[in-house]
């Protein structure tokens, strides 16, 4: 149901890493944000339910869906970090290089990054996975019951958007928006809304659930995350550039937001059922090795760790895409689809 919308998001973060597209793949983060608000309530309310029993089985699930297959990933890391040498890792991204301390290979080993920014915790042999630090706390919270009811979660909400108020009020930055762990509660909380209110959303979208509807909701993503780049590029600290630049930031949400109500009981342009899971198994391997991919790519070709937008550049990323493919498929096969049986059981004992 979600599988392509994953791959969708994942790559538009690959985008921004390898080929220096500013904007699309932050945006991306924050739909992976809406949509797990969405999920993670959904599975707590109709598979495991809020008791010790259903806790133990949610975090099992968890904890099989992300470790396994992030372990291995981190273990490839470890080996091209080796042999390519630090100076050439960190040249490329300079989050990427070894920990030299016991509580920097636990929060690397753990995806828990001890920080309210975990984005500027160094190192990080997966640059992307500080996000995980955010969806791993809101996914206990969310265990916990923040979204049990739609009154506790309406609470949430606009204590979540009180904060990003307070963001702009004392100008503390796109970081604190973005970044930090508090930057995640509103699109959790929006996703979680969603859950509360899918049967009245999908009443009212019916006429809308459509192909054509959920393509004109990707082009719109793509288009909003180009404007909010160009007005980056423009580097215009006008009032106006910087109220664009805010609206984009906000319209972003509501984008995400309509894509998973349609998708809920719709699917994802020119995809059937199967692929669809197929797209949504790539996601996650692609989403943390991209990184190394590109680098790895590079040094392949040209010798030297290279990316952007330069013929160079664009043909790194696509080698870059391809070997993500080739992993993405052995992780699938080899690690999560024998670990997927497991987790199967655990959500039929719940």
């Amino acid at each position: 149901m979600f599988g392509a919308y994953r791959a969708f998001l994942a790559m538009a973060v690959v985008i921004q890493h390898l080929l220096l597209v500013p904007v699309i793949g932050q945006y991306a983060v924050h739909g992976f944000f809406i949509l797990s608000g969405y999920l993670m309530t959904y599975v707590m309310q109709h598979t495991y339910g809020y008791s010790w029993v259903g806790y133990k089985r949610f975090g099992v699930n968890r904890f099989l869906r992300l470790y396994p297959a992030y372990w291995a990933i981190l273990s490839l890391s470890l080996v091209i970090i080796l042999i390519l040498g630090e100076d050439i890792t960190r040249s490329y991204r300079r989050f990427i290089y070894l920990p030299t301390s016991a509580q920097e290979w636990f929060q690397n080993i753990s995806l828990l990054y001890f920080s309210a920014f975990p984005g500027q915790v160094e190192p990080r042999f997966s640059p992307p996975t500080w996000a995980l630090t955010i969806e791993l706390i809101f996914y206990v919270l969310i265990m916990l019951g923040i979204s049990k009811n739609r009154q506790i979660t309406w609470v949430w909400f606009y204590t979540s958007a009180l904060y990003m108020a307070l963001t702009h009020i004392q100008q503390w930055g796109d970081s604190a928006r973005y970044s930090s762990i508090l930057a995640g509660s509103l699109p959790f909380a929006v996703g979680a809304l969603i859950y509360h209110y899918r049967q009245q959303l999908e009443t009212k979208s019916m006429f809308l659930a459509s192909n054509y509807v959920v393509l004109a909701l990707l082009l719109a993503f793509i288009i909003n995350a180009f404007l909010a780049a160009s007005i980056r590029y423009e580097r215009d600290e006008s009032v106006l550039m910087e109220l664009a630049h805010h609206v984009s930031f906000y319209l972003n949400y509501m984008v995400n937001a309509l894509l998973v109500v349609m998708l809920i009981k719709g699917r994802f342009p020119l995809v059937n059922r199967r692929v669809d899971g197929w797209l949504g198994d790539l996601s996650y391997p692609t989403y943390l090795f991209h990184w190394l991919a590109g680098l790895a790519v590079s040094m392949m070709i040209w010798g030297e760790p290279l990316r952007g937008d330069s013929y160079q550049g664009i043909i790194t990323f696509v080698g870059a895409c391809l070997l993500c493919v080739v992993l993405s498929v052995f992780i699938t096969y080899v690690v999560d689809r024998p670990l997927k049986r497991v987790r199967a059981a655990v959500k039929a004992s719940a």
